[in-house]
This record gives structure tokens, sequence and C-alpha cells, in this order.
């Protein structure tokens, strides 16, 4: 399936070209294809665009939209990995990601977990639009659900860079190719008295309104539809408002959309938002600040996407744990965030690797709790009940030795402390005596089954002295 383009010179492009994503060549110049890097296999999205076969316009706007891809940094525009431009194609390979226009209609949140996360993806663009107005004085000019792309862990990506242009330079939008596109531009564009008006992020702020309303509805059809409020929600509504207003000097900055809709009640502020947003900044905050944060991320992980807990939320927990100073508080909130990932993980990986982790939490961990809950999750496997029925029967005939020759008892005690340090508490040395020690010393000791047993004396048989009641 992951077959190289051999009709193509192109050889020394470092990636396989897959599968292409279906609608999406009939929203852009571009083809968009999955694709894998040679060797590694990691995967890609592989934008092409062809110029055997294209116009010179076409072309022009193609190489303009990759100089923007390669020199414009940020974490919500789309990430740019390589480029190859042949007599025959012009490839483009960025981070794996998909149309939003082919992804909100796979999304599978719904009702309030699907509104945080299209609160946190509309976010997102609009601080790339900011970003794109305020600090590069530049227009984006082809703002839609098609020109946005949603990587792997539910972030959400500015792309279609084909139509920027510099803030300084009069208003003129820009003539959309595929037509189709046509219907996300200002409607000021056939107004010459309103398009004097305009200002630097005017026609952006359209598109982000055309975007809100398509996010929550379909892909647009036709203009009207955005006057068709009824499922915008109530949070957002007012600022949609301004957002598709008749009058292109009314629209708001960018900019300030964010801050109207951070403030409490307002739509960017909710549980998902301020958790993504804290842990971008999570190395400038102090221990206090992070104790709180995952104490509370506990109790909220659950309300979260998938795919935001598996690739957004668990690395960066996996990070602040390994080389932060969150401790034990970390531990809750990642653990919860395994769950979302188990199911994608084949039998050796979860049942093997993850496995072989608890078992080690079992000796190592002081964390009592911890030890409890990977004891419940170690029982179900068969390939962990057999090997523990196998040491318990083992230690049951060391119980029957000891009562049978009651002096083996010291010999007994002294390897199960001997494998097991004092934890400081009778629940903790039974954890480590049950788990680790007992195991460890019953294969060594199988051979001591044969040997001689000696008289049976007076003496009774008692637990170790640190497990006393």
């Amino acid at each position: 399936m992951w077959s190289f383009f051999s009709r193509d010179s192109s050889k020394d492009f470092p990636y396989e070209i897959g599968d292409p994503v279906q609608q999406f060549n009939t929203k852009s110049i571009w083809s968009l294809f999955r694709g894998k890097r040679k060797g590694s296999n990691d995967e890609v999205s592989v934008f092409t665009y062809d110029i055997k076969n294209g116009s010179d316009i076409k072309l022009e706007l193609a190489r303009a939209a990759l100089k923007r891809l390669k020199t414009l940094r940020h974490p919500s525009i789309l990430q740019f990995l390589d480029s190859l431009e042949s007599d025959k194609v012009l490839y483009v390979a960025t981070e794996p990601v998909e149309p939003l226009g082919t992804h909100i209609g796979n999304l599978a949140a719904q009702g309030p977990q699907r509104d945080l996360y299209l609160a946190w993806g509309i976010f997102q663009i609009t601080r790339a639009l900011s970003f794109l107005n305020n600090d590069g004085n530049l227009r984006h000019n082809n703002v839609s659900i098609w020109s946005v792309f949603i990587n792997t862990s539910g972030e959400w990506k500015l792309g279609g860079l084909e139509y920027v242009s510099s803030a300084e330079l009069p208003v003129v939008p820009p003539i959309k190719i595929p037509p189709s596109l046509e219907i996300y531009d200002p409607p000021e564009k056939n107004d010459a008295s309103k398009i004097k008006t305009a200002t630097k992020c005017s026609s952006d702020m359209w598109g982000l309104g055309c975007l809100v309303w398509e996010s929550f509805n379909e892909p647009l059809k036709t203009r009207g539809h955005l006057k068709n409020i009824e499922r915008i929600p109530k949070s957002l509504a007012p600022l949609y408002c301004e957002l598709v207003g008749a009058t292109p000097a009314n629209r708001p900055n960018p900019a300030d959309v964010i801050t109207k809709c951070r403030k409490p009640g307002g739509f960017f502020k909710n549980d998902l938002v301020d958790s993504l947003l804290f842990l971008e900044e999570i190395q400038i905050k102090d221990k206090i600040e992070k104790m709180r944060f995952f104490s509370s991320l506990t109790a909220q992980i659950d309300n979260f996407p998938d795919n935001v807990c598996r690739y957004k939320i668990l690395p960066q927990l996996i990070t602040a744990y390994e080389y932060g100073d969150a401790g034990s508080a970390v531990l809750a909130p990642m653990f919860k965030s395994i769950i979302h990932l188990a199911p994608k993980l084949n039998y050796n990986n979860l049942n093997v690797e993850v496995l072989r982790h608890f078992a080690r939490l079992q000796s190592r961990d002081d964390q009592g709790g911890i030890r409890t809950n990977t004891t419940v999750c170690l029982d179900p496997e068969k390939s962990v009940r057999d090997p523990a029925f196998k040491t318990l029967r083992g230690f049951l005939g060391k119980l029957e030795k000891v009562s049978e020759d009651p002096s083996l008892r010291e010999s007994m005690e002294a390897d199960v402390h001997t494998a097991t340090p004092s934890l400081g508490n009778a629940a903790a040395t039974w954890a480590g005596w049950a788990v680790t020690a007992v195991t460890a010393k019953f294969y060594r000791s199988q051979s001591d089954t044969a040997r001689p047993k000696p008289p049976l004396t007076g003496k009774t048989l008692s637990k170790p002295a640190s497990l006393g009641m």
C-alpha cells in the first residue's frame, strides 16, 4: 500500500506516498496523501501539486504556500518537515494531519465533551490568526474548514497559506482557486465603499466566523446559512455575530477575541483549555502551582477527548514526572490517561511490557495505593495467574516443610528479609515479601525439598517479626 511514486523522478524525497485523503483535492490546489518516512516508518502527511498538468498561476500559489510554511513557525500553524520540487510534482511533507472538513464529521466526542474540544480548536486557530495579523503583520485570506488541519493529538493547525499577503498592502481579496472557496470571501469584496474601511484583520475575522459556524454545523454551502445561529453556543453567539458582521471595521481583532473569551463565562474559559494552556507553560510554574494543577486534573480528565488525553496530555505528564519536580501528584492523572491508551496497544505492549513495569512498581514504589491497584491490574491475565499459582504452591510447600521441621523457620525468615528490606510498616513489608521475595526465593529453594527432615520439635510457626500485628 505504501508504494513510492515510481512514475516520478524524485528519488531523493525521503517519504513514501500512501493513500489519498478524499474530498480535500476539490477544496485546494493541492492533493493530500498519507505518507511514511523511509526507514523509520514515522507517519507524515504529503501535499502534492501536479506541476505537469497544472497552470503557472497555481504553481505560483503552491510555491508561495511552501515559502510561508517554511518561514512561519508557531504552535498553531501546520508544521513543515521537508519539500522537493521536480519537473512534474511539488512535494511538501508535514506532520501527520487530516483536514478539519473530514475530521469534524468523524468526531466521536459528543455533548459537553465536544464543546470543550471545539473550544480548544477554535482557540488555537484564533491564536494563530493573532500571530499572523498582529505579530507578523500579515493577512491569511483563506480561513475555512478546509484550511485547518488536525494532528494526532487533536491540535488544530492553520494551513492553506497560498493567499497570505502583507497587511501593509491595500486590501484586495484574492481570486480563489478552486472557485468553490469563494463562498468564504467577505461581503466587502464586491463593495468598493466597504473595502476602504477594512482593517488588517477584518477578512480573517470573517473567515474565523465561517469556521465557527462550520464547526457546529456542516461545511458551508451558501453564505445565507451564516444567519442561522441555533447551534452556536450562547457564550459564543454575541462574538460570532461580530465576526460575520457586514461592516468590516466592526469586526474584532483576534487578540481581543481571545481576551473576551478567556474571561470567566467565556467560550474559551473551560477545564480543557485551562489544562492544556497550563501544560504548555508548566516549565515556568512553581511547585505549589503544579501540585494544585495535578490534583484537580485527576477529576477533570475523564471529561476530556480520548485523543487529547492519549497524545497531548499523557506525554506531557510523563515528561513532568520524569524530568520535573511534579512528584507523585502526577501519577493519578497519568494512569487515568493511560486508560485511554490501553485499547490501542497490541498484546505484547499491554500484557508484556506494561505488566513488567507494574511488577516493578510492586517492589520499588512507596505508594501503597499504586501497589494495590497494580495487583488488581495484574490478576486477570493468565500469563500472570499461572506463575502466581506456581509460586503459591511453592510457598505452601515451604510452609509444610516448616510445619514438619520448625527449625527451618529462621532460615526462611532470613531469606525473606534478605530479598525485601523493611519499608517502615507491616503492609509495605508484606507487599514486597509476597510479590518479590517469595517468588525469587521459591525457585532457588526447590532443591531443598529433597533434604532429610529432622524430628519434629515442639516449636510453633509464627509470622516474620517485621509483619507483626
